[in-house]
């Protein structure tokens, strides 16, 4: 103002803040020489009108474009490891999410997408998953992660650590081990008939330790463990292949004591674990 004290606005009494000035929108949003407003994103017309010890008033306006250029958060895992449920490889899962600041939750879209079979790792080997969430606005965040899909041979590997951190006895764990790596041996001379075999007996050795009055294994141990032949059995395609011989008569005749045992009255209860793993 010509009036003030060179320098200075002294001669200015009133400060109005105004959205929208002019308009029948108008709308006060302060007063004072400077204003903190937080502005909705587009284009803002702000005005201020200043009045003087004269009673004059002037309002300059300005319009002020408030713009999103801040990418969404893109939230993915550092890696996953998966065991192969087929001999395909593993179904991937939705692991991938998305964050906007100003829009909240929004897709993120990966490839492979979720509900693809991913294929069987060497190891040390990964499938890369890309990732991408685009905002409203355009505004792009990437990222990726290695997905490591186990194979029949490294699940057979992990199932002997498994049965080393059961803490057994030396005899039943020498025992279920062995077992386990008669089937690795056989799987890597690609004998898959006979992995499958081996993996049979071992089921039968675990069915077995069941039936006994004072089982050493426990039962919900003993239900991992079958899961995880089962999940190796399927890995290998022993059941649609029908690649598992006629077991030998005595492990028939084993077979028939566990079943007994299993479906007597005093063991009624563990006979669920032998209608999980069915032997062809």
């Amino acid at each position: 103002d010509d009036d003030s004290t060179a320098g200075t606005n002294d001669d200015i009494v009133a400060f109005a803040w105004l959205a929208d000035p002019g308009q029948p929108t108008e709308r006060q949003l302060g007063t004072g020489p400077t204003l903190e407003e937080t502005l909705p994103l587009g284009a803002q017309r702000i005005g201020l009108r200043v009045t003087d010890l004269q009673g004059e008033a002037d309002t300059a306006t300005v319009v002020v474009t408030v713009q999103d250029t801040t990418p969404p958060v893109l939230i993915v895992p550092s890696g996953i490891n998966l065991d192969a449920t087929m001999p395909s490889g593993a179904v991937l899962m939705e692991v991938a999410a998305a964050t906007d600041f100003c829009a909240g939750p929004i897709a993120a879209v990966c490839a492979p997408p979720p509900g693809s079979i991913l294929p069987i790792n060497p190891p040390g080997q990964f499938t890369i998953v890309s990732c991408e969430a685009v905002d409203p606005h355009g505004n792009v965040a990437t990222g990726s992660f290695p997905v490591h899909v186990a194979g029949a041979e490294q699940q057979l590997e992990d199932l002997i650590g498994l049965i080393e951190g059961l803490h057994l006895s030396k005899g039943l764990a020498t025992d279920l081990k062995n077992k386990v790596r008669d089937a690795l041996r056989e799987s890597q001379k690609d004998n898959v008939s006979q992995a499958c075999k081996k993996l049979e007996e071992f089921a039968r050795k675990v069915l077995m330790e069941l039936t006994k009055q004072r089982p050493e294994l426990p039962e919900d141990a003993a239900g991992e463990l079958l899961d995880v032949a089962k999940r190796i059995r399927a890995v290998l395609d022993c059941d649609s292949a029908r690649r598992i011989e006629q077991p030998s008569a005595g492990a028939q005749e084993g077979g028939r004591h566990a079943n007994r045992a299993l479906h007597s009255p005093h063991h009624g209860e563990r006979s669920r674990h032998a209608r999980l793993f069915r032997f062809q």
